[in-house]
């Protein structure tokens, strides 16, 4: 893989500082993402529209991220650089405050597109960076690192998102969004220097190279998996009402718990990978998610159950995205701009799937059935990970190799 401008690998054996601030901005890019989870109810009733037609918000916005990674991945030339990372944060921010000026639900729809665009490049060029930062051994973690940006925004986002809307409205989330990117778009221009980016091929790599039988089919492991994910988790908040009559105060703190468990998947998922192997980690993930999912259907009428099962679910649901990037990238190092685009538009595409299925399961067959259609759809995640392993031929970095 070609190499980029890295003055320094780590600092005192912790990871780059660079990778760090890069998570933030994931981290950022997520609350965006995931905020409408935890405030669907409200906006639902401020906007006039029922929530399966407001869970949409997060349908449409991961098909245009979708989109959008797809398209920029084929680009020609640079497209993770320093100056696209600034551009991008500065449009994230107005994307924001004009999500915050929405008179309506059909304008705040489109302004959902434009915000999911400068997402997607926040988000890949992060990745990016971040896989080139350290050395091989460390890729897994240092994508942990940023998908730990995700999960962090449920963690701190989701809930505090929740106490925003309930106190000042949703629309000053956005706001507070908007504000807060200010100081992190100042630290990162003055952080990374003038020149760093990622040197890529002039011509990306054809698509036939990227729909071998092993990377296609860890490409639908993530759409499956996430789809099967956001079937639930896009109506969590009616879901938790529904089974357990739960208040504002409950659905935060389900939603903290969620959050903190989905920080160490995200990790996990890293750490994993790097101790044990891309392929054992990518046939681990949606297996041991499968169970997880089968024990919040099983516990439906145990609040102190649901929220164990709830906590462990959370985990085991962020640990795909680090295992698939590393699976990826190390089975085609060449084809390593195409992956990652390719593999954040598969992931999003299966959050749109799992939004809608959700969605539509919502409607006619009510919230207890949510749990029952993602575990279907988690099972197909696993079977499809067994034939990824079966076919993929993976070089293992050396330090893999020495500890397995």
């Amino acid at each position: 893989m070609a190499g980029i401008f890295r003055p320094h690998l780590n600092v005192g054996g912790f990871m780059d500082c660079r990778v760090l601030l890069l998570a933030v901005a994931v981290f950022f890019a997520g609350i965006d993402e995931n905020v409408f989870i935890g405030i669907l109810p409200g906006v639902s009733s401020s906007l006039a529209v029922d929530p399966s037609t407001a869970g949409q918000l997060t349908t449409v916005f991961s098909f245009a991220y979708g989109i959008t990674a797809l398209v920029v991945s084929s680009l020609p030339g640079q497209w993770a650089t320093k100056r696209m990372l600034l551009a991008a944060m500065l449009a994230f921010m107005a994307s924001n405050l004009i999500a915050a000026l929405s008179p309506d639900f059909a304008f705040l729809l489109v302004s959902r597109v434009l915000m999911a665009a400068c997402c997607a490049l926040i988000a890949m060029q992060a990745t990016r960076f971040a896989a080139e930062l350290v050395p091989p051994e460390a890729r897994g973690k240092a994508i942990g690192i940023i998908f730990m940006g995700i999960s962090g925004s449920i963690v701190l986002g989701v809930p505090i998102g929740i106490e925003i809307e309930r106190h000042h409205g949703w629309r000053a989330i956005f706001v507070a969004v908007t504000v807060s990117g200010l100081p992190l778009t100042w630290a990162l221009w003055h952080r990374i220097p003038k020149g760093f980016a990622v040197k890529m091929p002039a011509r990306p790599a054809g698509w036939r190279s990227s729909m071998q039988q092993p990377l296609l089919l860890a490409q639908l492991v993530s759409i499956t998996m996430i789809g099967a994910h956001f079937t639930l988790f896009a109506y969590l908040a009616p879901y938790i009402s529904s089974a357990f009559g739960a208040g504002g105060r409950l659905l935060t703190f389900a939603f903290l718990c969620f959050g903190t468990a989905g920080v160490a998947g995200a990790y996990l998922g890293g750490w994993c990978s790097d101790r044990f192997g891309r392929a054992r980690a990518l046939l681990l993930s949606p297996t041991l998610y499968l169970l997880s999912y089968l024990g919040i259907w099983l516990v439906q009428q145990s609040t102190a159950g649901f929220l164990v099962c709830l906590a462990l679910w959370g985990c085991l649901s962020w640990t795909v995205s680090p295992v698939v990037q590393a699976f990826l990238l190390d089975a085609s190092p060449k084809d390593a701009a195409r992956s990652v685009g390719t593999n954040m538009a598969a992931m999003h595409f299966g959050v749109a799937a799992g939004g809608a299925l959700g969605g539509a399961v919502l409607h006619w067959f009510g919230p207890g059935w949510l749990p029952a259609a993602g575990s279907a759809l988690a099972a197909v995640a696993s079977v499809l990970a067994f034939c990824a392993t079966q076919s993929a031929i993976v070089r293992e970095p050396p330090g893999l190799r020495e500890r397995g």
